[in-house]
């Protein structure tokens, strides 16, 4: 598999996932926001998302805590990522850094890896 280097090849290799690599993914991009974060309960709800072997009550609770992200178009991990760009777009007024761009390029390189680690 070629790395991924634009948003339409990302987004392509996202609708090719299924539901469970989805949010695995997911639970990568947030946690790669997760210092900007203030709410205890989110890092919980990522531990969960992101185990492959959580089981049904610890996911049913975090699908419970997290936004209904998964039913919006593009999928969950989809709407993880956009969500930890807008967080980055937040942090780039702050620091005057391309933080956004930064997340953008660190998010192809992650589903990169997942997709060649398969």
């Amino acid at each position: 598999m070629s790395d991924i280097t634009d948003d339409a090849g990302f987004k392509q290799a996202l609708q090719g996932l299924d539901h469970t690599e989805q949010r695995l993914l997911a639970a990568r991009y947030v946690e790669n926001v997760m210092s900007l974060a203030t709410d205890d309960r989110i890092g919980h709800t990522v531990a969960d998302a992101g185990n492959l072997d959580a089981g049904s009550t610890a996911l049913a609770e975090a699908v419970h805590s997290a936004s209904h992200a998964g039913g919006q178009a593009g999928g969950p991990a989809w709407q993880a990522a956009i969500s930890a760009r807008m967080a980055q777009t937040a942090r780039s007024i702050d620091t005057d850094e391309d933080c956004a761009g930064q997340e953008r390029l660190s998010q192809y390189r992650l589903l990169s890896d997942f997709l060649n680690s398969r």
